[in-house]
């Protein structure tokens, strides 16, 4: 540097300053290095929420599954138990020649029998809908023409707005 005084004479050998410009600090590697760290950390975060949510539907599934097994399992255990109770029974009769009692005891196992494909297919039925637990009116008469097997009934077209015809948790003035 030169500088010159009021009377206009120059410095001749002139003085010298040095100083150094430093980088910004999103020009710096340590700024790299922490974004970078920011983006791995994001990523972790994203895959661990979402590795969350699929356990969390798998369980939500498992546990509907163990649900149904328990259910069709109690429903066939019920009706396997009455019909072997009412086949010991009418073994029974027909050991003491019993016949218009253990004709009474057929017609019941008979009917258990029933029964117990009756709520194996309903809750098989229950499985493939996604209306099962809808007790609204257009569902309520579908399941009625269903159940009915469609005796000359082609087909059912119900229009309707939304009505529960019952509470899921009914009270003592509600339907049972």
């Amino acid at each position: 540097m030169q500088a010159a005084n009021n009377d206009g004479l120059w410095n001749t050998e002139g003085a010298a300053l040095s100083f150094e410009l430093r980088p910004h600090f999103y020009q710096t590697w340590w700024f790299y290095a922490l974004l970078l760290a920011c983006v791995v950390a994001a990523i972790v975060l994203l895959l661990r929420r979402r590795l969350n949510l699929a356990q969390r539907e798998f369980r939500a599934v498992l546990g509907e599954r163990s649900r149904i097994a328990r259910e069709i399992h109690d429903t066939l255990a019920q009706g396997y138990v009455g019909i072997s109770v009412q086949l010991e029974l009418l073994a029974e009769l027909l050991r003491q020649r019993k016949l218009d009692d253990a004709g009474k005891h057929l017609d019941k196992t008979r009917d258990y029998v029933r029964e117990g494909l009756a709520d194996a297919r309903q809750s098989i039925w229950a499985l493939r809908t996604q209306d099962a637990d809808e007790t609204t009116l257009p569902v309520k008469l579908r399941r009625i023409a269903e159940a009915a097997g469609g005796g000359g009934l082609n087909s059912i077209s119900v229009f309707s707005a939304l009505i529960v015809l019952c509470p899921r948790k009914p009270s003592a003035n509600c339907c049972a």
